[in-house]
């Protein structure tokens, strides 16, 4: 009697503790966030916790509600996902006076409301994915405290009439914008003589504005007004002429060029030239996509502008030439150049690259046999397919994908491919290539895509080929290839047209048979002996009786089986284990997948 007594003191005395220490809801705050879900449209019940029941006034235990453990005031108040009844924000969120982080993104808004700038203790506003169209108000500038705001992957047009508000934000760290046109500056305000006293953004580190049109001197009037830009991305604005040139230019003169990491102006309509006189200009730069533009001309070689790169990707533009000497860039991870007119042979530089991991050059005029020789000249580098990157680390056994699609390489397909045992997908499609495929193909074990239509390759297909499990995407068409398709799960589960255009083939699933088949021959499936691989290439091929296997395997089941289950009907104790083990592993399950069912159920309510 004494324990319970005291069991039930101690939990009661807890129970006291949690109801002490979890704050209490305000009353004027808890109406306020009542009246703003019968704005919303919760089909799903996310908020069904912000009732006004006895049980559950004390909205601070509210889901996605968090108040200060001190005062009790609503600090953060998370909504997204749920439509909104009319694309309006209600106004009840005035309120909530205390509020610092306010998430709406995914609540089909149609307008921001000029109270968000009440809300002056806000650090964090996210409004993505809202189609918000019309005048983003002037009065957002009044939130001197806003750290992070977000009105990027809208889906219609807003306008910054004057976006000289956005320099009020001096405490912003980032700011991200799509779908918004950033009118021209005020004259008075675009001055590039800025000193350090009159930057604004003394805080921001990341500006990302995508998919916006920008007039050119709004740019040139937020890169100086900066201090600390870590990143600038400007993808997809439609930016054109030689801006480049200028922005490059522009930016050595500000402060930020201490602090640039990251500079993105993909998909753009930027074009001329990239001198290669910006020596020294970004010393902390290590990321610089420039892809999907105009930009022409030779790429300089002298890049000793961007020691620490570590991304280059110079994709889907006009440069002609050799491939630029990489050997300055001894960080580099990641080089992308496909889809120009490089011409000449692969740079020996990119072997020397000892941190390489994703190389894509195709759809270049690259030539000759040479253009294998940066595959085994070092022990490091690593390449993307189809503009998809991958992760590897090391060329010789761990290099994962090789795309060397639409150039113009010439010889044989270099014997040192089959070494790289890792290799899952490899593309030399529509070149030169003439020779055969390699013989030890087969030792390729996690090969899923091989790609080498379009070429002159000649001779039988490797029976080795068979062997490739993992095999899923093959093309062989348009090439040189004679003799029997050899006889393998993988290769004759493809359609025809992945052998189309070789005249010398035949066998399943072509419709020309071979020389000698009948229907005994053609209904056999041989089992292909890979420990013989050598020898099979030389002599046509071993193949291997195996019906004694299966029926070993067939006898040896039906007494296994037997044994154990006549174990189990005559010994009791047997049975009485067996069946308690059956039943605990069944609990176990049970229990396991409520657990799990539980979790799932919790991470989808939260998002």
């Amino acid at each position: 009697m004494f324990m319970l007594l005291f069991s039930t003191t101690a939990i009661n005395v807890v129970n006291s503790n949690e109801r002490n220490n979890t704050p209490q809801c305000i009353p004027k705050e808890r109406e306020a966030l009542l009246k703003f879900k019968t704005t919303l449209n919760d089909s799903k019940g996310r908020l069904s916790s912000w009732s006004n029941n006895s049980t559950t006034q004390n909205c601070c235990k509210w889901e996605y509600i968090t108040c200060d453990d001190q005062t009790s005031h609503v600090v953060s108040v998370d909504a997204s996902a749920i439509d909104t009844l009319g694309g309006e924000i209600d106004s009840s969120l005035a309120e909530l006076h205390h509020l610092k982080e306010l998430y709406l993104s995914d609540m089909n808004i149609s307008r921001i409301p000029k109270f968000i700038g009440s809300l002056k203790e806000l650090t964090r506003l996210d409004l993505r994915n809202n189609p918000i169209s019309g005048i983003i108000p002037p009065q957002l500038g009044n939130l001197t405290k806003l750290e992070y705001l977000d009105l990027s992957k809208g889906t219609s047009q807003m306008t910054i009439d004057n976006p000289r508000w956005l320099s009020q934000l001096t405490s912003l760290i980032s700011l991200s914008l799509s779908n918004c046109r950033l009118l021209k500056v005020p004259d008075h305000t675009s001055s590039s003589s800025l000193s350090h006293s009159n930057y604004s953004f003394t805080s921001l580190q990341y500006l990302k504005i995508s998919q916006s049109f920008i007039h050119p001197t709004t740019i040139t009037w937020l890169l100086n007004s900066t201090i600390n830009l870590e990143s600038i991305r400007l993808r997809d604005n439609n930016l054109s002429g030689t801006l480049l040139h200028d922005l490059l230019g522009n930016i050595s003169s500000y402060s930020t060029r201490n602090s640039l990491e990251s500079l993105e102006l993909s998909s753009n309509q930027l074009g001329g030239l990239i001198l290669d006189d910006l020596e020294n200009t970004f010393p902390s730069l290590t990321d610089l996509y420039l892809d999907n533009n105009q930009l022409e001309g030779h790429f300089p070689n002298r890049l000793k502008t961007f020691p620490n790169l570590k991304t280059l990707d110079i994709s889907h533009n006009k440069f002609v030439g050799l491939l630029p000497d990489l050997s300055s860039m001894p960080n580099l991870i990641s080089f992308k150049a496909s889809n120009n007119k490089f011409s000449g042979t692969s740079s020996e530089s990119i072997g020397k690259l000892d941190n390489l991991k994703s190389l894509d050059v195709s759809s270049n005029c690259l030539s000759g046999p040479r253009c294998f020789d940066f595959i085994w000249y070092d022990n490091n580098a690593s390449i993307t397919w189809k503009g998809a990157q991958h992760e590897y680390v090391r060329i010789l056994g761990l290099l994962r994908v090789i795309d060397l699609s639409s150039n113009r390489l010439t010889g044989e397909i270099p014997i040192e491919v089959t070494h790289l045992s890792q290799l899952v997908a490899l593309n030399l499609s529509r070149n030169n290539l003439f020779g055969k495929i390699p013989k030890k193909i087969g030792k390729l074990t996690n090969l899923e895509v091989l790609d080498l239509s379009h070429n002159k390759i000649s001779g039988e297909i490797p029976i080795g080929l068979a062997e490739v499990s993992y095999l899923n995407y093959l093309d062989l068409s348009n090439n040189q290839l004679s003799g029997r398709i050899p006889t393998g799960t993988q290769l004759q589960g493809f359609n025809a047209a992945t052998y189309a255009m070789n005249l010398g083939l035949c066998g399943t699933p072509l419709p020309s048979s071979c020389p000698g088949d009948d229907d005994d021959e053609s209904s056999h499936v041989p089992a292909y002996n890979s420990a013989h691989d050598d020898d099979n290439d030389k002599n046509g091929g071993e193949w291997l009786d195996l019906s004694w296997f299966y029926k070993g395997i067939g006898g040896g089941f039906i007494i296994g089986f037997c044994g154990v289950c006549g174990n189990l009907l005559i010994n009791n104790s047997w049975r009485a284990s067996y069946f308690r083990l059956m039943q605990n592993i069944g609990d176990w399950i049970y229990v396991m997948i409520i657990i799990k069912w539980n979790f799932l159920r919790r991470k989808l309510i939260e998002h």
